[in-house]
C-alpha cells in the first residue's frame, strides 16, 4: 500500500477493490476511458520490475508447539 498514491498519480484510472474489502489491491476498471493506454503502461512497469508494482509479503513463522 505504500506505493498506491504514487501509482494512482501515474495511472489515474486505478481504484481500490472495494467489493471484497481488500485494501492492498488496485484495479483498472474496464470502462476507464484510457484503459488500453493504462494497461500498456502497467505492463511496462511490471516488465521493468518497478517497485510501484507488487508487495513483499511478510515472513511466515513456523508455529511452535
Amino acid at each position: 500500500m505504500e506505493h498506491h498514491e504514487a501509482l494512482k498519480k501515474e495511472i489515474n484510472g486505478l481504484r481500490p477493490i472495494q467489493t471484497y474489502g481488500i485494501k492492498t489491491w488496485l484495479v483498472l476498471p474496464e470502462d476507464f476511458d484510457q484503459f488500453e493506454h493504462a494497461a500498456t503502461h502497467l505492463a511496462e512497469l511490471i516488465k521493468k520490475n518497478s517497485s510501484l508494482i507488487g508487495n513483499v509479503p511478510k515472513p511466515k513463522y513456523k508455529k511452535t508447539k
